[in-house]
């Protein structure tokens, strides 16, 4: 049994796909470097035996996640290993070529709540929306040296809060209506993944066997906000989003940049705050 890996961009698709790999029990177009500091498991450049027999459309940014699965080719893909093939998808046109081309393996699919908008936001901006992840070049000057000096994605936050449609973020997610047509298999909740709970992928691996060092990494690379739910204002947990899985707690998380500058687009006249305990000086 081999099985397609639905995930959005930014939620968590190659870390999931990297712990199953890392088993020993699955194989995918690619293998993983370290999690950096930012908590983006990076994918390596797609395997020599992959790319031969379904190429990369651009191998310099690794697109392949995006590619057209016309040329979809069961016996090929299995002949690479005698593992359980993880395919990655990250658009949903895809689900529908796979599927008229013959593949009737089972859908997983990450999926989450609105409550997890500004996290998933967060995390297109840290970990892709980066100097030297854009094929094409800036709109503008201003925009190369605001690259140049790393403070890039700040600027295109600011832009997509005042023009979301103008300067998109998630433009192809909550797309509900898809998975009617192409009902999933197994539904990984992404909340759950971000407290370490990963009983929904019991039927796909031993738990046992899970890198519980990656696990440990991963975890507390994240927005400490969505791992342990701080008390915040009403007013601000409505803005910022929350893990709708855990009670809130008295933990003090940080407030970085991007919080302030969506709390500021909310609330103009708001100061700047450290910590979610300063929210608490002016609501």
């Amino acid at each position: 049994m081999s099985y397609i890996l639905f995930h959005s961009a930014g939620t968590a698709g190659d870390y999931i796909t990297c712990l199953l790999t890392k088993t020993g029990k699955y194989y995918s177009r690619c293998d993983y470097e370290d999690i950096d500091e930012a908590g983006k498991c990076h994918p390596k450049a797609i395997k020599p035996e992959v790319h031969q027999h379904f190429p990369d459309p651009n191998v310099q940014h690794r697109r392949w996640g995006a590619r057209d699965w016309n040329d979809f080719d069961e016996v090929k893909l299995k002949s690479l290993t005698d593992k359980i093939w993880i395919l990655n998808s990250m658009r949903y046109r895809q689900i529908g070529q796979l599927r008229n081309n013959g593949c009737t393996w089972p859908i997983i699919r990450i999926r989450y709540s609105h409550k997890l908008n500004h996290w998933i936001s967060k995390a297109l901006l840290k970990k892709l929306y980066r100097k030297g992840f854009w094929m094409n070049e800036p709109r503008d000057a201003m925009e190369s040296i605001l690259k140049d000096k790393g403070v890039w994605n700040l600027f295109y936050f600011k832009k997509h809060l005042n023009d979301p449609i103008g300067c998109p973020l998630l433009t192809e997610h909550h797309q509900e209506h898809v998975w009617t047509q192409y009902p999933c298999d197994i539904e990984i909740d992404l909340e759950k993944i971000l407290i370490k709970d990963f009983s929904q992928m019991q039927e796909l691996i031993d738990l046992d066997l899970l890198d519980q060092k990656l696990i440990d990494i991963w975890t507390n690379a994240q927005d400490q906000k969505f791992v342990t739910r701080p008390r915040m204002p009403q007013e601000v947990e409505a803005i910022l989003g929350y893990n709708e899985h855990l009670d809130p707690s008295d933990t003090v998380c940080e407030l970085d940049d991007f919080d302030n500058l969506l709390i500021q687009h909310h609330y103009p006249d708001a100061p700047k705050f450290k910590n979610t305990k300063d929210l608490f000086t002016y609501f």
